[in-house]
């Protein structure tokens, strides 16, 4: 989803995050099949479905939205309009607890948004 002012609000955050947790849902299906998981299937992937979405949390600083999966980050978002690197909206990689990888961006929340987000992080 894209801001119509193109802002970085909870709306555009929330769609990063919705498609961390489209990967994970992908991702247990098919763990849940190689595992040959038979038992109660369907209810276990949707408590690990709901679980990792209620794990999952944003924090705004003044420069990035880092986002957080059961406390670990997972990805950050550049708001700051004067970063001499990065365009408002890159999605950065993590380097750190506190700090983005600075190599390049992961894509653009606005102009650039990747198909598929890991939900191991960005």
């Amino acid at each position: 989803m894209v801001s119509d002012m193109n802002e970085v609000n909870r709306d555009v955050i929330e769609s990063v995050l919705q498609k961390m947790s489209a990967n994970y849902a992908d991702w247990s299906v098919a763990a849940q099949r190689i595992a040959k998981y038979e038992h109660n299937k369907d209810k276990v992937w949707v408590h690990w479905y709901d679980e990792y979405k209620v794990n999952t949390e944003f924090n705004i600083g003044r420069t990035y939205v880092k986002l957080i999966h059961a406390g670990s980050a997972v990805g950050f978002i550049v708001i700051s309009k004067k970063d001499k690197k990065f365009a408002y909206g890159d999605i950065l990689k993590v380097a750190s607890w506190k700090a983005p990888a600075r190599n390049f961006a992961r894509g653009n929340v606005f102009t650039d948004m990747p198909e598929v987000i890991q939900w191991t992080g960005v």
